[in-house]
């Protein structure tokens, strides 16, 4: 809470707010080093990119136990990868490496081990060839498009706005 009784910044509730949170303007860019099952991935998953170590590691194991992964894992991951692939991951819970999450293509880069977030910190930086940019301003009517895209609203129902 702030100092007046307010509150401040985002609701840090489970999975840190990530997989419940759609109203965010900036990007955000998951660094997966390791270990991404159960929520690691729903939450890498609520992330607009993922950047991967070579040695990570994909999985939604809750079938193994008699659950379903319910913050977004199973919405999410068949919209990025197609039904019957995310089928085959989430009914047997099988791990994915981060060279297979890359051409299944929830993954965005794959990197040396240890590099993940060092290469996550470069994804937002302009490159010599685009447009330099300062601000994150011109990408958030590209990003509300793409999300009202899969909330099945038309972009002019989105109200998309710089």
């Amino acid at each position: 809470m702030a100092a007046a009784g307010g509150k401040r910044g985002w609701d840090t509730g489970g999975f840190a707010g990530l997989t419940s949170r759609f109203d965010c303007d900036k990007p955000i860019i998951a660094a997966v080093n390791g270990v991404a099952m159960g929520g690691g991935f729903e939450i890498a998953l609520a992330c607009d990119l993922i950047i991967a170590s070579e040695n990570a590691m994909f999985a939604l194991p809750e079938p193994r136990v008699g659950l379903a992964a319910l913050a977004g894992g199973l919405h999410r991951l068949p919209r990025q990868i197609g039904l019957k692939r995310a089928m085959g991951m989430i009914l047997t819970a099988r791990h994915v490496t981060a060279r297979e999450g890359h051409e299944l293509g929830f993954v965005n880069e794959v990197v040396p081990a240890g590099e993940a977030l060092a290469a996550a910190e470069r994804w937002p930086r302009p490159s010599a060839r685009t447009l330099r940019c300062r601000s994150v301003l011109p990408s958030r009517p590209s990003r509300k498009a793409l999300q009202s895209r899969w909330s099945r609203r038309s972009p002019s129902s989105a109200n998309i706005r710089p």
